[in-house]
């Protein structure tokens, strides 16, 4: 806590912070600047009344009783370097401030423009969601067209076979038995010139019954 004096010398005022001497004459100034004095003047003199003074002559220190809190006064200059203490705080406060709210908006933007890209890669998705479901239905649909494909050239191969089959039924009524017999021997011996030959037969029986019957 100040007191309400000041050392002549500086023109600070006394704390507690800073021993205060005193000299013969009863003037008071901070023990350094004293000292000082002491070794920047020509003579040593009281810096206030300049009287003679000698180095025995001076109290080094002095001690004062201050009061409690309660009893004390703020001196003007202790509240102005209150006031300033507290400018200079609030002057950091602010530029602290400043600091944040200019990397406040520099994390918008670039939360901005992260929702752009996101917003841009969710439509290229949709995209790419409706190709992929467009091509499953191509893919499905190329699947049906191959089955009956499939089925249609199943069932032109067994009507090739009935055709080839009634064709040589055709050969065979018509015929003669060298002929037929040379038909037979090229259709081989396998299992599959057996039921060649087979079906043969049971058409032949059928066309025969048919005859009859006209």
């Amino acid at each position: 806590m100040p007191i309400r004096a000041y050392c002549t010398i500086c023109s600070d005022f006394f704390d507690n912070s800073r021993d205060v001497a005193a000299v013969t004459c009863g003037h008071t100034f901070h023990q350094e600047c004293l000292l000082q004095w002491f070794h920047s003047a020509p003579h040593r003199t009281c810096p206030q009344c300049r009287i003679q003074v000698s180095s025995r002559q001076i109290i080094n220190k002095l001690f004062f009783d201050i009061g409690g809190e309660e009893e004390t006064v703020l001196d003007p200059e202790s509240l102005k370097n209150e006031v300033d203490r507290i400018k200079v705080s609030l002057l950091a406060k602010e530029k602290e401030k400043r600091e944040c709210q200019g990397l406040v908006d520099s994390l918008r933007e670039m939360l901005d423009v992260r929702n752009v890209t996101i917003q841009s890669l969710q439509k290229e998705l949709g995209d790419m969601e409706m190709l992929c479901s467009t091509l499953k239905k191509q893919m499905k649909f190329l699947d049906n067209q191959k089955s009956e494909t499939k089925a249609a050239k199943d069932e032109a191969r067994k009507l090739r076979n009935k055709l080839k089959t009634m064709e040589s039924i055709e050969v065979l009524l018509q015929a003669q038995r060298p002929e037929v017999e040379e038909m037979i021997r090229n259709m081989g011996s396998g299992q599959a010139a057996v039921e060649q030959l087979a079906i043969y037969c049971v058409s032949l029986k059928k066309k025969k019954k048919k005859k009859k019957k006209k």
